[in-house]
């Protein structure tokens, strides 16, 4: 299961340059009354600064029309997608904020050539799908809707995130991953043991393993916070300030097995040194997550 998770990728928040591509956002929940600030109508705030309802109401069209969401208010279901879709747009701009004041506070410069080659991105994109479709009316409502303002956001959005990915400021933790899986806990407790006392942790865990998941002898190799489902994650990356050892173990139950990890080389790396760029957008969307979460955030927009 751990080995899958690690294939199949990790948390996604920030999405790819085309615009049918641009719709992966975190989705959190909650609103409040409608407000505004300093005169301007706002949907929401991020700690202080406010998201403009114009732009709100802008990005749910878009939203709207590239999810092809009917404008069903009657049944169940339709409301339930109306709702998505007025939530994706908000969290959108509630994200982009977000990286705004992120790259504000690492005092980075975002490209203009970015800005530049996502705009472009996105029209190539609509052409392209208008060529092919001329009479689609969706297409050509959504080419409408995609209007300078809404390109400039997609835009800042792309040259930030470049921003961001190559900040040595920005670091991230990461460790040496092995791993064996005992069917009880007092099987994992005895494997451990074993290991802590002089086996060879390969030797053990080709001889007990129990997850046809994981590699021969149990070496996972180099792990990020933030790749693993959070229980696994707390318990290889713990939240403390004494220094932890050069070699330390956890046994993390999950709903089938109980883990045993050998957590070693643990380190901080920064987010720029990271040449996989799959895996660099990953763990920016897990650290951006975080200052999201570090954040305040009000809606002043009932969704749904």
């Amino acid at each position: 299961m751990i080995h899958s998770t690690l294939r199949g990728g990790a948390r996604r928040m920030l999405p790819v340059f085309a615009l049918a591509m641009l719709l992966c956002v975190v989705l959190l929940s909650g609103c409040g009354p409608a407000s505004s600030s300093g005169g301007v109508p706002a949907a929401a705030a991020v700690n202080g600064h406010t998201v403009s309802l114009a732009q709100y109401q802008e990005m749910v069209r878009i939203f709207e029309l590239v999810n092809n969401t009917p404008q069903d208010w009657q049944s169940p279901s339709g409301r339930t997608g109306i709702a998505g879709v007025q939530r994706n747009a908000l969290d959108f701009l509630i994200n982009l904020e977000v990286m705004r004041q992120q790259v504000a506070a690492q005092h980075l410069h975002p490209s203009a050539k970015a800005r530049a080659d996502a705009r472009k991105s996105i029209q190539d994109s609509l052409s392209a799908n208008l060529k092919q479709s001329p009479n689609d009316s969706r297409t050509i409502a959504l080419i409408h809707a995609a209007n300078a303002d809404v390109l400039d956001l997609y835009a800042e959005q792309a040259a930030d995130t470049q921003a961001l990915a190559g900040s040595a400021a920005i670091k991230v933790s990461s460790a040496h991953l092995r791993a064996l899986a005992a069917t009880s806990q007092a099987d994992a407790q005895k494997y451990q043991q074993q290991v802590q006392q002089g086996a060879d942790f390969a030797t053990v865990a080709k001889a007990h393993s129990q997850d046809p998941s994981l590699p021969a002898g149990g070496d996972i190799g180099t792990i990020y916070q933030g790749q693993l489902p959070a229980n696994f994650d707390t318990a290889i990356f713990p939240t403390t300030t004494s220094a932890a050892p050069a070699v330390s173990y956890a046994i993390v139950h999950d709903t089938q097995f109980y883990y045993v990890f050998q957590i070693s080389e643990r380190k901080q790396s920064a987010l720029s040194s990271i040449t996989d760029q799959q895996q660099q957008t990953s763990l920016l969307n897990t650290w951006l997550a975080q200052q999201r979460g570090h954040s305040s955030v009000e809606r002043f927009v009932a969704i749904g």
